[in-house]
């Protein structure tokens, strides 16, 4: 992983061992309730990732940081828990869960490549055919979280928790908001809730007010980060959105060479009314299939249209060589 942060005195890398053989070099990212560091294992000198709890909370006051650091812990502990239950290539591996004292460390598989944010800051708008291989990728590992027993829904998927790999593999990270079933926790905390419901530009408006998780709520906010991906703006705040007072401008409006067929998709599932977006990825599928299906009917029919014209032209070819 090569994502890098601003450098300062919150991202000085400990020394010491963790677990006894795993030594951090390098901060990479920050996430909403812990760290990531490049590392490497002392024992095998093999590369890794670990994501440590972070602990500080610098931002709270005293009196809320130990009802927010009890429920940060459970949340990187259920990280730990969903990634040693599922295995996709759009999935970071799980090798280890470290315990020591107050910290929490989950060991992952070295993931080389930036993140989505990082690479939209460096390369600026991207290309719709590398937005199309991107929301095939999305589309599938979501498909197979939300098709696991229990129901998996991320509940978190932003430019800067999504990784892409050199070879424009995407990785998902951040499990910690991931609900294992469709039915809401309401576990949450005063000092907790507003980050345990997401993102306000990128989840969609009924996860942001707390109602039961749904294969929808991760569709949306695919449809979000390709609207950022291309555009260069971020969706307006979801919850914004509602009564009718939807303020989004059409993709086509922003960038004139936009495909119909992808930019409808996007549209569709940045919809703010639950009813109108779609239920699962297999619904999208079928959209996509539908819209492509669409677009070529014209170059079909000339297609149809020559090949007839050349059938007659040599049926009355024959006609009139066999004419006396």
């Amino acid at each position: 992983m090569s994502v890098t942060t601003n450098a300062g005195p919150d991202s000085a890398v400990e020394t010491a061992l963790i677990g006894g053989r795993y030594r951090m070099t390098e901060e990479v990212m920050k996430c909403r309730f812990s760290s990531l560091y490049r590392a490497t294992d002392e024992f095998t000198g093999l590369p890794l990732v670990l994501r440590k709890l972070d602990g500080a909370h610098k931002h709270l006051k005293s009196g809320d940081k130990a009802p927010f650091h009890r429920e940060a812990r459970l949340q990187i502990l259920r990280e730990g828990r969903t990634l040693e239950k599922i295995h996709h290539r759009n999935l970071p591996r799980l090798r280890g869960v470290v315990e020591e004292g107050p910290d929490i460390y989950l060991l992952l598989e070295d993931m080389p490549g930036t993140t989505l944010q990082e690479l939209f800051q460096k390369e600026g708008r991207l290309g719709w055919e590398l937005l199309r291989r991107y929301l095939i990728q999305f589309l599938a590992v979501t498909d197979y979280l939300h098709n696991q027993d229990p129901h998996i829904i991320h509940r978190d998927l932003r430019p800067d928790t999504v990784l892409v790999t050199p070879f424009g593999v995407i990785k998902l990270g951040e499990f910690g908001l991931a609900k294992m079933n469709l039915q809401d926790d309401s576990a949450a905390t005063p000092q907790t809730a507003f980050r345990s419901n997401g993102d306000p530009y990128f989840a969609c408006p009924e996860q942001l007010m707390g109602e039961g998780s749904h294969p929808r709520h991760d569709l949306y906010s695919i449809g979000a980060i390709l609207y950022y991906l291309s555009t260069g703006q971020k969706p307006p705040e979801a919850l914004s959105r509602l009564g009718g007072h939807d303020s989004i401008k059409p993709i086509h409006e922003l960038r004139s060479d936009a495909p119909d067929e992808l930019t409808n998709v996007i549209h569709l599932l940045l919809n703010p009314d639950p009813k109108q977006r779609p239920n699962s990825v297999s619904q999208v599928r079928e959209l996509m299939a539908d819209l492509e299906n669409e677009q070529r009917l014209p170059q079909i029919v000339l297609e149809a249209q020559a090949r007839e014209q050349k059938r007659a032209e040599e049926e009355a070819a024959t006609s009139e060589a066999d004419d006396p």
